[in-house]
């Protein structure tokens, strides 16, 4: 991989516009600075290795909206545990991808960023709840997809695009820095068009989460994960209750959301465990 990085770098910013249009890309690196990392440790595992993260983790200097409007505004100010690991072994991420708003369905269908489309028929679907992942590796525009699965999410759209998709043990990856879910079935899901790269990946983040893995999950955790910080759950309310769901609710329960989502402090700010 550290041989042929810069290569590998050069195809997947080409290919950048193929994802763009199957509406799998929500925010691209320029390539000026994609490249310009490309000289930087070039003895690294992964050095040079193109990477997509789906837009539910933090990677720093960017919004991190997990597909909502809700969270436009959820700048992140660090990278996620598993970014940093990955960069740090020589992996360029290269953009942040789609997905079903939230990681709430498998079908990536979302209606503020678009839907994302299967990259072998566009009327298919590209499964989600990591659909940009895997519709952004299956065109080539990263080496490796970075997304998530509680309940199938790399897996469904790894299989509807044709590529590999791989869910670890729940805690062999560190999950701080993601939008939750739930607090013990969320992991870190990783997406390639082969197995090798898979392994490789698996490899250097086994080894370099070693020492998160076997510590306990509890609800709480919930509390420091950083979508839920500060102004995330208020917007939130404000965007799901107000905005998505009341066409479809009995009046006498737009009342009750309405009435939840004003007064969110009540219910201690985040999202309760």
């Amino acid at each position: 991989m550290a041989a042929n990085g810069g290569q590998a770098l050069s195809e997947a910013i080409s290919a950048l516009p193929a994802a763009q249009a199957l509406n799998a890309m929500i925010w691209s690196i320029p390539s000026s600075a994609s490249i310009g990392q490309t000289g930087r440790g070039a003895s690294r595992p992964l050095a040079g290795m193109p990477i997509v993260v789906k837009d539910n983790i933090d990677v720093a200097g960017l919004a991190t909206t997990a597909g909502s409007p809700g969270l436009t505004g959820n700048q992140a100010r660090h990278d996620a545990p598993i970014i940093r690991q990955l960069k740090d072994a020589g992996a360029i991420v290269v953009g942040k991808t789609n997905l079903h708003e939230l990681a709430l369905g498998a079908t990536s269908i979302n209606p503020t960023f678009g839907t994302v489309l299967n990259p072998s028929n566009p009327r298919f679907t590209a499964g989600g709840s990591s659909g940009g992942s895997a519709a952004a590796v299956a065109v080539g525009a990263a080496l490796l997809g970075v997304g998530t699965d509680t309940a199938g999410s790399s897996r469904v759209p790894a299989s509807c695009c044709g590529i590999v998709g791989f869910r670890p043990s729940y805690d062999r990856y560190p999950v701080e820095g993601i939008v939750p879910i739930s607090w013990n079935r969320d992991t870190v899901g990783l997406l390639a068009r082969d197995v090798e790269v898979i392994i490789k990946v698996d490899g250097v983040l086994a080894v370099a989460s070693q020492p998160h893995q076997g510590s306990a999950r509890k609800p709480s955790d919930w509390e420091s994960r950083s979508a839920w910080r500060g102004k995330a759950f208020p917007a939130l309310s404000a965007h799901f209750f107000k905005l998505r769901w009341t066409y479809s609710m009995p009046r006498e329960c737009i009342s009750s959301c309405m009435r939840f989502s004003a007064a969110p402090k009540s219910f201690g700010g985040p999202m309760p465990g």
